[in-house]
């Protein structure tokens, strides 16, 4: 998500991604805290009882 708003310049395989995320026009990216965010628990070491 960070890459979206770069303005620095970006390596052709992440430009042509975020140029495929740009093109969705109904889209709201936003930042989740982990502690709120469940898909985080599928890629850690963790339980569920963590959260």
């Amino acid at each position: 998500m960070g890459n979206v708003e770069k303005k620095k310049k970006l390596s052709v395989f992440v430009m042509n991604r975020v140029n495929e995320i740009k093109e969705y026009n109904n889209v709201t990216l936003a930042y989740i805290p982990t502690k709120e965010n469940p898909a985080d628990v599928a890629s850690k070491w963790t339980t569920l009882l963590d959260y």
